[in-house]
């Protein structure tokens, strides 16, 4: 978020820090970048400007990448000043959505956009999850799933040469 254009953006670096490569990323400023379960993407944040004061805050559109740079894709297009994610988006634990708070539609929440298969668009219309009411959600944090429970009771269906086999 520096307001130099010419070291603004996003970069990756090894775990060493001894190296980092710019992703180029055309004309958008990148804000809260977030890995992909798979670590073959990164989902950032744009809206910030050089036009106006850098800020972490002002994200709006959600858009993909591969963390070489390559395959860049828009999922979410706002031009209307009010809607998109102020502070980006999470992916799903399966890496086939996005989650993030924002205003879409007149509405502030928590939203899952669901992408297409090949991560490069939405898949489908945005799905506002219920809260309960109270302030505007301004923030989704880390997304963890939980264990699977160690001794829930297991169904198992063999079929034997004589028959079909529960157990």
């Amino acid at each position: 978020l520096n307001p130099n254009l010419a070291i603004s953006g996003l970069y990756v670096t090894t775990p060493d820090w001894t190296a980092k490569q710019r992703l180029n990323l055309g004309g958008t400023i990148p804000s809260w970048p977030e890995w992909s379960p798979n670590g073959k993407w990164l989902a950032f944040a744009d809206g910030n400007s050089s036009n106006t004061a850098f800020t972490a805050d002002s994200g709006t559109n959600l858009w993909v990448v591969h963390p070489d740079g390559t395959a860049l894709n828009q999922i979410t297009l706002f031009t209307d000043g009010v809607s998109g994610f102020p502070h980006g988006a999470l992916w799903s634990p399966a890496g086939d959505a996005l989650v993030g708070a924002g205003n879409l539609f007149g509405a502030n929440g928590l939203w899952i956009i669901p992408l297409n298969a090949d991560l490069s668009d939405c898949g489908g219309f945005p799905i506002l999850l219920s809260t309960l009411p109270g302030d505007a959600i301004d923030f989704a944090g880390s997304i963890i799933v939980a264990p699977p429970e160690p001794n829930i009771l297991k169904l198992y269906i063999r079929h034997d040469t004589n028959g079909i086999v529960v157990y």
